[in-house]
């Protein structure tokens, strides 16, 4: 399951145990190593585990879209 989180910065999107398309999880996870997860994981992963995020349901186009735009 994949989740927008609103950071400082703006949206992002996320699986939360794989994957954020911000630049400190490309940077200090992917590149470096030096963290599992960014906080916009782990935000996801705590709002799953509290049961505090909206479920919508989010047509492929519109993902690669905004996948496209960021």
């Amino acid at each position: 399951m994949n989740q927008y989180v609103r950071g400082k910065s703006g949206v992002y999107i996320t699986f939360a145990k794989t994957y954020c398309s911000c630049q400190a999880h490309y940077y200090e996870v992917v590149c470096k190593s030096e963290a599992p997860y960014c906080k916009h994981q782990l935000a996801a992963r705590l709002a799953l585990a509290l049961k505090r995020c909206p479920v919508t349901v989010v047509p492929d186009t519109a993902i690669a879209q905004f996948l496209l735009d960021s």
